[in-house]
């Protein structure tokens, strides 16, 4: 949007038929688990977590090296990667392992960041 320019509706323009459509388009999908996946991904030390996770199977002590926090500090932020699926943990013997989930893909998650900060940038925006 142009800078100094307003969205501003001029009354009452509900289209029925467009919100219906807008409507259906929201069936079956959850907007709350989604912002909860992005809320999650908002933070750089879980980020780093999974960028390293790429290059194959660590254990927490080698995360918490990595990624520069505590183990426990370290623990807690694979503790909620492990609940949204995105890391899956291995016990062998007192060591814990940690992989990247099935189907997570960084590369994947940076291309959609690249292309959503390309589309902000060409629109104008920050």
């Amino acid at each position: 949007m142009a800078p100094g320019k307003r969205e501003v509706c001029q009354g009452s323009c509900v289209s029925r038929e467009r919100l219906e459509r807008a409507e259906a388009h929201l069936q079956g999908r959850d907007p709350e688990a989604m912002a909860e996946l992005f809320k999650l991904l908002s933070s750089p030390a879980r980020l780093r977590i999974l960028m390293g996770l790429e290059a194959g199977e660590l254990c927490v002590c080698e995360l918490a090296a990595l990624v520069g926090l505590s183990m426990p500090a370290t623990s807690q932020h694979l503790k909620q990667l492990r609940q949204m699926g995105l890391v899956t943990l291995t016990n062998q013997g007192k060591m814990a392992f940690y992989s990247l989930g099935p189907g997570v893909s960084v590369v994947e998650l940076e291309a959609l960041c690249a292309r959503i900060l390309r589309a902000s940038l060409e629109e104008g925006g920050p």
